[in-house]
């Protein structure tokens, strides 16, 4: 709840306080089972959230691996059950993620799809099990989208991403189709046409990738507008706008991609607004930015082009003044600007 609300730091401060109670409970009793469980669900949950909120990759790490062999002792004590294999592998899969980005892709791929072979052997043991089906297609999606970032887009192996992402979008629409009212399928389902779509577009499958982020909007649209205050749903739905508005542009379809740029950016910009104080908000925004500028310029319209492309270049410098920029942030997002400049 502290985090819906805005108050990631004291989200974070209960989480850790629930691991070291749970922690110190464990080592009283190392036989129950029920403490066992409890403590391997919030060592999964404060992994998630210093992944996603905390944004530390290798920080988040040693908390999923330590869900992961709390669920296994369960099963080599003889009381482990079907959920207890599901933790284990979900909590596995969750020290995997980091790895693709701490330059660990190999492995990170090797341990997913181990991980994908044996939630595969569940899923032919319950293949009525709507959980299983779901962990499985989660675990396929993830696959694809460790497969996708670790090899080169030249490589043979780079296309070995497509069948996993193919089978989890499968199930997660025969899914959706019998539990519409699953929210956790709709938020997979987004998340899985889109790591499709950029496969799609690194390998120049235009139309695909178009035809995805259109499935993946189709889905979004109706519960942003069902929940207005859903930010985390909003933000999903800008993040579609930013990858569909470049792909319509190479398509020719030039009004279609302006029109979502300009949303893109206004949506974005009024999120900042909301939170002027929120470098990632400003970021978003000034990324929204780059993103119109590209689309304009493209159509043809080189004036409008450099002015959204300058307009951009001061908004960094307004970052790097206020927050800093690292070379990761300069490399992508500041030095396109400078080099589109350099033309205008």
């Amino acid at each position: 709840i502290a985090e819906h609300l805005g108050r990631r730091e004291d989200a974070g401060k209960a989480l850790r306080i629930a691991v070291q109670r749970l922690e110190a409970l464990h080592r009283e009793n190392p036989d129950n089972d029920a403490i066992t469980r409890s403590l391997a669900e919030a060592q999964y949950a404060l992994s998630i959230f210093i992944f996603i909120a905390e944004d530390q990759n290798e920080e988040a790490i040693a908390p999923a691996e330590r869900s992961a062999k709390l669920y296994q002792s369960l099963s080599e004590g003889g009381s482990g059950t079907l959920d207890d294999d599901l933790g284990r592998i979900r909590s596995a899969l969750q020290a995997a993620k980091p790895l693709v980005w701490n330059d660990h892709g190999a492995d990170a791929v090797a341990r997913m799809s181990k991980l994908a072979g044996q939630i595969g052997t569940l899923a032919k043991r319950y293949p009525a099990n709507r959980i299983v089906l779901y962990d499985q297609a989660r675990t396929l999606s993830a696959l694809s989208s460790a497969m996708s970032w670790h090899y080169e887009i030249d490589s043979p192996d780079y296309l070995g991403a497509i069948p996993p992402s193919d089978q989890a979008i499968r199930q997660f629409e025969a899914l959706h189709k019998r539990y519409p009212d699953w929210r956790a399928i709709d938020r997979s389902l987004i998340a899985a046409y889109f790591t499709r779509a950029l496969i799609h577009y690194d390998l120049e499958n235009l139309k695909q990738a178009a035809t995805d982020l259109f499935s993946a909007e189709a889905i979004a649209i109706p519960l942003t507008e069902k929940d207005p205050d859903d930010r985390g749903m909003a933000r999903r739905l800008q993040t579609i706008y930013s990858q569909l508005a470049p792909v319509l542009a190479e398509l020719g379809r030039f009004p279609e991609a302006k029109k979502m740029a300009h949303r893109l950016v206004n949506d974005r910009e009024a999120s900042s607004a909301k939170e002027p104080d929120n470098a990632g908000y400003f970021r978003d925004k000034t990324s929204a930015l780059m993103i119109l500028a590209d689309v304009v310029a493209n159509s043809g319209d080189k004036a409008e082009g450099c002015r959204l492309y300058k307009q951009a270049r001061d908004d960094w410098r307004v970052i790097e003044r206020r927050w800093g920029i690292d070379e990761l942030l300069r490399k992508n997002d500041v030095e396109p600007i400078e080099e589109a400049l350099r033309s205008c």
